[in-house]
């Protein structure tokens, strides 16, 4: 009787184990959205109050 009990517990336990390792192992990848490389000019608006001040300062002579 207790070989009994103790086989119908494993049972439980592995099937519970194998819904868990399941549902644990889904798609998990971010999605990226990619475009292909084109020459263009790089420009961002930002519309701000204040004073803009680089980081580093280059003077042109």
């Amino acid at each position: 009787m207790k070989k009994i009990i103790w086989i119908i517990i494993a049972g439980v336990v592995f099937l519970i184990s194998v819904m868990m390792l399941k549902n644990c192992s889904g798609d998990k990848s971010v999605k990226v959205a990619t475009e292909n490389a084109t020459k263009r000019n790089i420009m961002e608006l930002v519309s701000a109050n204040g004073k803009i001040q680089p980081e580093v300062e280059v003077k042109i002579s």
